[in-house]
Order: structure tokens, then sequence, then C-alpha cells
């Protein structure tokens, strides 16, 4: 009985088989792996230490917002009715002001700190296409 050919002509087993992959081939491919995982990491750190700042700094504006309700109450409270109006409205007006710049700060801090994870990875894939780009010249 004649032995029947792979579909296609290819015997897949026979080429599993046979495939000895050099470990040139794999050592770059493990480099290579190595280096995404530190990109990985390196973006994590920054997108932590962003969400650190981001914490700090909102506790500090939380404390400043804190200190200042506590000394307009107490200006407030000796003050005459027609005072206290007055100087509360002043007080919410500066309060919402300052709500807005500091939303704005913290939405400026977590931004930057996104923008650098950003660029960590896509630093790593900029440089991973020129590694299979080399790879694959190289191959020819």
């Amino acid at each position: 009985m004649a032995k029947q050919k792979a579909p296609f002509g290819a015997d897949v087993f026979s080429y599993l088989t046979d495939f000895q992959p050099s470990m040139a081939g794999f050592e770059t491919v493990v480099a290579a792996q190595q280096r995404n995982l530190e990109a990985l990491t390196r973006a994590n750190q920054i997108f932590v230490e962003g969400a650190r700042a981001v914490a700090k700094r909102q506790g500090e504006i939380m404390k400043a917002a804190m200190d200042e309700s506590a000394d307009a109450a107490r200006s407030i409270a000796d003050a005459r009715p027609e005072e206290k109006v007055t100087a509360q409205a002043a007080f919410t007006k500066q309060a919402y002001e300052k709500a807005v710049a500091g939303t704005r700060e913290l939405a400026e801090i977590g931004f930057k700190a996104n923008t650098e994870a950003f660029e960590a990875i896509n630093a790593r894939i900029v440089e991973a296409f020129d590694e299979v780009r080399s790879v694959a010249n190289g191959a020819r």
C-alpha cells in the first residue's frame, strides 16, 4: 500500500518534528519580551506615581478647604445678620472658584501621568516594530 500524502502536499507532522528553532531566535524573543515587560513596569510605575500625586494633592486641597471653612464659620458667627449674607456669598464664590481650580489641577496631574505612561508604552511599541523590521531584513 502506498503512503498517502497530507493535504496540499504538506506533511505537517514531519515539519513539526524536523523544526529546530535556533537559540539566537529564542534569545531574541526572550530579550524582546523582557523589554516589553520593562516598558509595562515603567508605565505602571508612572501611573502609580501619578495616582499618588493626585491623592496627595487632593488631600492638601481638602485640608485647605476645611481650614478655610472653619475660619469663615468663625468670622461669620460674630457678624451681624446682613453681614452674614454678604460674607456667606463671598465665601461660597471663593470656595467654588477654588474647587474648580483644584479640579483642574488634579486633572492636569492625572493627564500628565497618563501621557507619560502612554509615551513609555508607545516608545516600546515603536522599538518593537523596528526590531521586527531588522529581523525580517536580516532573514532575507
